[in-house]
């Protein structure tokens, strides 16, 4: 009897340290994507307050190492028709702006009509995995539109401080690509 009670304990005990340590992780990445949220609106307020002058947001982006985790940076701005003219570009994006097709195009689109954060989805296999990003109103003011692509390849970590978690970001076609990992020993 005592040795099930105790083992129930610890059973329960070992549940409530996995729920705080995976509260801690989550803040850890939500920080990490409101960074990414703050460079965008960053370089959207640039493009705003210079009529997306190109050379004003190249400076910022040569001056802010914030940016330099974004292997493609665009700016665009949305038309009073809806259209998405591409203003400045730094780096490549992995595939043509603003004429980006699929649930991707579908993403950016919405962005761009209703404004908010979204993530746009993954580019590219293996080492050339991008995560891709985009802005709009009321986080990037004036009708513009800041995308963003970070590399993810596949298999990428981040340590985790808490012995025993694994997480993953999941790209919604079933496959996933950890992003946090912890040694497995618990």
């Amino acid at each position: 009897m005592i040795f099930s009670l105790s083992g129930n304990v610890a059973q329960r005990d070992d549940h409530s340290l996995l729920v705080s340590q995976a509260g801690v992780e989550r803040t850890a990445v939500t920080a990490l994507i409101s960074q990414l949220e703050s460079t965008m609106s960053s370089v959207g307020s640039v493009a705003a307050a210079t009529g997306g002058d190109p050379a004003a947001i190249d400076r910022l982006a040569g001056g802010d190492p914030a940016v330099d985790v974004f292997s493609a940076l665009a700016v665009m701005h949305r038309s009073p028709s809806g259209a998405l003219a591409l203003l400045s570009q730094r780096g490549t994006p992995s595939a043509p702006l603003p004429e980006l097709g699929g649930t991707q195009g579908q993403r950016l689109a919405q962005v761009a009509t209703h404004g908010g954060v979204a993530i746009v989805g993954f580019f590219g296999h293996g080492a050339a995995r991008h995560l891709a990003m985009t802005a709009g109103a009321p986080t990037v003011p004036g009708g513009y539109v800041v995308y963003i692509e970070v590399p993810l390849p596949r298999g990428t970590t981040l340590p985790s401080g808490n012995a025993g978690l694994r997480f993953a970001v999941y790209d919604g076609r079933g496959q996933s690509a950890p992003l946090l990992s912890a040694p497995r020993g618990r």
